[in-house]
């Protein structure tokens, strides 16, 4: 019904046509009897020529009037036939079934069809095919960015912009045909030549990103982002550090390089970070301890750290001034000894490692000045600060002034107390009058001390004469756990391999595991910055920094 509709308005549109060359025929001959009046008026002179100018008028009016109209007519034509073809594709002309009545019409509709047809053949460019222009240009930009890896290839990127090219000049279907021809072959060859992929820092931003995601699900989403910018201001530490090393040793550039690289995996094991391992070293060059020695005492500075949770200048301190106060010639199996068994110390009793450290860098010296043993003095520590709960400085300063009053021979209200309390400080020896060491002095009083009644004056007598107005609290707490006192003896002699035990718990903790890790990426980071190191250590290093990764 539509396609008959459309063929009558053709008709239509042609018998328009036809009645403009009629009006333009009667225009013309309308004109010619103007003139054939105009001159019969110039000869006929009176009356009749008013007659005939009004008449002439008349004419040019219907003339104006027909002129204007056949203007008209012809703009409603060409709006007519704008209209009627507008939702008219070639295809749609192409199918009609001519059926309109008589011969001469149908020769007409044929014309015009012929005409519509040349019309659509001769536009430049289809609704249809500009919007595949368009897609497929998106498609290239998709393309190009889902495999980034072409931005390796500087022929691929000349021939992606040569197609780019192609696209913005397509103007038919056939144009449109070829290009398309063309992308295909284009992603053949980048898939032939191994570049259909993400490039390498496309991939490295994705690993990245998932392993944000993962650890955004444990909360340390922060430590995946900002790994590598740490690495890097780790690395700048320990190469300070080792600078500082070299100044204060004999140590080779071979030396320090390989003290760089194994600093990673040492202060691994006790879940520490390579610059604590460093520093250690570099503080025990500055005490004297070189090369091996200073390695080792390094080692147990993250031993101590990691054991008994205390810091690396608490550590450093302890080590080094018991060291200092027994004499041990920076032995490391003697220093072992002793942090294995305070450390038993503490975790038997309600004293803590720091404490116990602090403690005997305070009264150390003096202990061993004064006789008392490391294990003597460790159960001294415990003691009092199990009962006081106070800090270690005081109370090793309490020890410390203590151990001076108990050897004070010269103090006759020390001495008299001592001899009321039948703990005389001295003792008559092969005819030789010597003096007590403080232990076995201590011994004594307490004894008596824990047999008087709370009221005895001589209880009071012997806290305030002997402790002192500062550290009376001190001595009772000693005093009155003198079995506490012993207890700790014990346990310090059962306390071998405690420390290291420790460590390893603190070395498989989430702190631990998480500076392992990070160890690993600063291990793999200095590799890379490092030009002298071999491509299969640094192949090695990255394997298993992927593997730490997913074990993590």
């Amino acid at each position: 019904m539509e396609e008959n509709e459309f063929m009558l308005k053709l008709v239509a549109m042609q018998d328009k046509a036809k009645s403009k060359k009629q009006v333009n025929s009667d225009i013309k001959e309308l004109e010619k009897v103007v003139r054939n009046l105009r001159l019969t008026a110039t000869l006929a002179k009176g009356t009749s020529k008013q007659q005939i100018k009004q008449t002439i008028r008349q004419l040019e009016s219907q003339i104006s009037h027909i002129k204007l109209q056949a203007k008209i007519d012809q703009k409603n034509l060409k709006s007519d036939i704008d209209k009627a073809l507008q939702n008219i594709s070639f295809k749609d002309l192409k199918d009609i079934d001519i059926n309109v009545d008589g011969s001469k019409a149908k020769l007409k509709v044929q014309k015009a069809l012929a005409d519509v047809k040349k019309a659509a053949q001769n536009t430049p460019i289809s609704v249809n095919v500009d919007l595949k222009k368009e897609k497929l240009n998106n498609q290239l930009t998709t393309y190009l960015s889902k495999n980034s890896k072409i931005r390796e290839s500087e022929p691929l990127l000349k021939e992606a912009d040569k197609l780019r090219e192609k696209i913005a000049g397509i103007n038919d279907r056939d144009s449109l045909r070829d290009v398309t021809d063309s992308f295909q072959l284009f992603k053949s060859e980048c898939s032939a030549t191994g570049y259909q992929a993400k490039s390498t820092s496309d991939r490295i931003k994705s690993l990245v990103g998932n392993v944000t995601k993962v650890g955004s699900a444990f909360g340390v989403a922060s430590m995946a982002i900002s790994n590598y910018q740490k690495s890097l201001k780790t690395i700048k530490t320990n190469d300070d550090i080792l600078t500082e090393i070299s100044k204060t040793s004999n140590s080779t550039k071979q030396e320090l390089e390989e003290l760089g690289n194994s600093a990673f995996d040492t202060a691994s094991k006790f879940g520490k970070v390579s610059s604590d391992y460093l520093t250690a070293i570099e503080e025990m060059n500055r005490s004297g301890f070189y090369g091996e020695a200073g390695k080792a005492l390094g080692e147990l500075t993250l031993l101590t750290q990691a054991a008994g949770d205390v810091t690396a200048e608490v550590a450093q301190k302890y080590l080094l001034s018991t060291n200092a106060a027994y004499g041990y010639a920076g032995s490391v199996e003697k220093l072992t000894n002793v942090l294995d068994g305070q450390n038993y110390i503490t975790n038997r009793h309600s004293v803590d490692m720091e404490t116990m450290a602090t403690a005997t860098e305070k009264a150390g010296s003096m202990a061993a000045n004064t006789g008392v043993k490391i294990e003597e003095l460790s159960a001294m520590i415990g003691t009092i600060s199990a009962r006081t709960k106070e800090a270690g400085t005081i109370t090793g300063t309490g020890i410390k002034a203590l151990l001076v009053n108990l050897q004070n021979i010269s103090s006759d209200k020390i001495t008299g107390t001592l001899d009321k309390a039948n703990a005389s400080m001295t003792e008559t020896v092969d005819g030789i009058e010597k003096l007590r060491t403080p232990i076995a002095i201590l011994k004594d009083l307490a004894k008596t001390y824990n047999s008087l009644d709370e009221n005895d004056p001589l209880k009071s007598e012997i806290t305030t004469n002997i402790g002192g107005k500062h550290h009376a609290n001190q001595l009772s707490a000693l005093l009155s756990g003198w079995a506490d006192c012993e207890k700790m003896l014990v346990d310090y002699s059962n306390g071998a391999g405690s420390a290291l035990e420790e460590a390893d718990k603190s070395a498989n903790n989430l702190t631990g595991r998480l500076n392992a890790l990070q160890n690993s990426w600063d291990e793999s980071c200095n590799g890379e910055l490092n030009v002298k190191n071999q491509k299969g250590k640094a192949q090695s290093r990255r394997k298993r920094l992927s593997q730490e990764i997913f074990v993590k």
